[in-house]
């Protein structure tokens, strides 16, 4: 009907024709503009929010009044993924606040325990060494091996305290701890992280998870 029109009105006004034929792909093509220009955008503030809370959808952890403070990992996957069908991956990680110290220098920091082989979130950029995660053998991040002037190859000492769950409508009592352990962890690689964890965490170090699982006797667990 417009090509009708256009055709009909081409030979007896050529000039206004013209016009609303350049007018129309002038407005067609703005739209495409502004259409490509706001998916742009919606892309870049998901890429942004990503890189500052973590490129996942969903975490679950213990509360401070769980009597048991880590997770079953078999069981918990198993019901997670029969709750909602838009959930294809549930991967079982490690997020413990820990205490570093190399040549008697202390300082906090986090341990991110995930398993190189099928944890797949966010990226991890390889600064020095290789990204290579062992028994006993992590990759430091940037900030902390820069803080510490540690490099591949150097070792540090990282203590854990298990949290004493808190009991329901108190505060949680200071200064206490089940109990503390420590272990020797050899530098493999300096890395930064990019949506793997949010972006607040800049200090600590990413280990296997299978080495913290064992480390704090807690098999089948995260």
């Amino acid at each position: 009907m417009i090509l009708k029109y256009i055709f009909k009105n081409f030979t007896r006004r050529k000039v206004r024709t013209i016009l609303m034929i350049l007018s129309l792909v002038v407005s067609t093509g703005l739209i495409v503009a502004m259409s490509a220009t706001v998916e742009t955008v919606r892309r870049s503030n998901v890429d942004l929010i990503a890189s500052a809370v973590g490129r996942y959808d969903l975490t679950i952890s213990k509360t401070e009044i769980s009597p048991l403070q880590f997770v079953n990992v078999a069981e918990t996957t198993q019901w997670v993924l029969a709750a909602d069908e838009r959930i294809t991956a549930v991967y079982p990680r490690f997020h413990i606040p820990i205490e570093m110290n190399s040549s008697g220098r202390l300082t906090t920091g986090t341990l991110i325990g995930l398993d190189p082989a099928t944890d797949d979130i966010g990226y991890i950029d390889v600064v020095e060494g290789e990204y290579k995660l062992g028994p006993e053998t992590a990759v430091l991040l940037e900030s902390t091996a820069l803080d510490y002037g540690l490099h591949v190859g150097d070792t540090i000492d990282i203590s854990y305290d298990f949290p004493q769950p808190r009991e329901e409508g108190k505060p949680a009592p200071a200064g206490t701890s089940q109990r503390r352990t420590s272990r020797r962890y050899t530098i493999s690689g300096i890395v930064r992280q990019d949506g793997v964890v949010g972006a607040d965490v800049r200090t600590g170090l990413i280990a296997d998870l299978n080495d913290v699982q064992t480390w704090l006797d807690l098999a089948g667990q995260a």
